[in-house]
C-alpha cells in the first residue's frame, strides 16, 4: 500500500522536479526550455505591457513604474524593461512633466529624466510602497 502511494506522488510532480531528483537528461533540459524564458523575451513583454498601460490609464502610472524599475535595477541588479523602454518612459514624463499628478512625484527631478537614470533616487527614503511595488513587478516579470 505504501508502494501504490509513492508511485502516485512521484506521477503528479513536475518534469522538472522529477528530472533533478532522477540527475537529469535530455528530457529534463527540455521541460526547463518550455518553463524558462530568456530574459529579453520577458522584458519584451513587460515592454508591451507598460505601453499598454500608459496608453489606456495614463502617464501619472510612470512614477511608479520609473521608482520601482530604478530600484530593482540599481539595488537588486534586476533589469525588468528594456533599457530603450526605459529611455522612452524617461522622455514621455519630461515632455508630459507637468500635467504628471503623482504623490511619489517629489523623489524624481528633471535632470534624472534627462539624463534617463535613477542613479541618484534615495532608494532609502523611498516608501515601503515603492518596495512593494518593485517586489511584485519582479515576481510578474519573473513568472512571465
Amino acid at each position: 500500500m505504501v508502494e501504490r502511494y509513492r508511485s502516485k506522488r512521484r506521477q503528479t510532480r513536475s518534469p522538472v522536479r522529477a528530472s533533478r531528483r532522477q540527475g537529469g537528461g535530455s528530457d529534463s533540459l527540455k521541460a526547463m526550455d518550455r518553463l524558462v524564458r530568456p530574459r529579453r523575451e520577458r522584458s519584451r513583454d513587460l515592454d508591451a505591457y507598460l505601453e499598454r498601460l500608459l496608453d489606456r490609464v495614463g502617464w501619472n502610472i510612470s512614477v511608479s513604474w520609473f521608482l520601482c524599475t530604478s530600484f530593482l535595477y540599481y539595488v537588486h541588479h534586476v533589469s525588468v524593461i528594456s533599457d530603450n523602454m526605459f529611455d522612452n518612459l524617461c522622455s514621455g514624463m519630461l515632455k508630459r512633466w507637468r500635467f504628471i499628478n503623482h504623490r511619489h512625484k517629489v523623489y524624481i527631478t528633471k535632470d534624472m529624466l534627462r539624463a534617463g537614470t535613477g542613479y541618484n533616487l534615495p532608494f532609502k527614503k523611498l516608501p515601503n510602497l515603492v518596495h512593494g511595488g518593485a517586489n511584485s513587478m519582479y515576481k510578474k516579470w519573473r513568472d512571465l
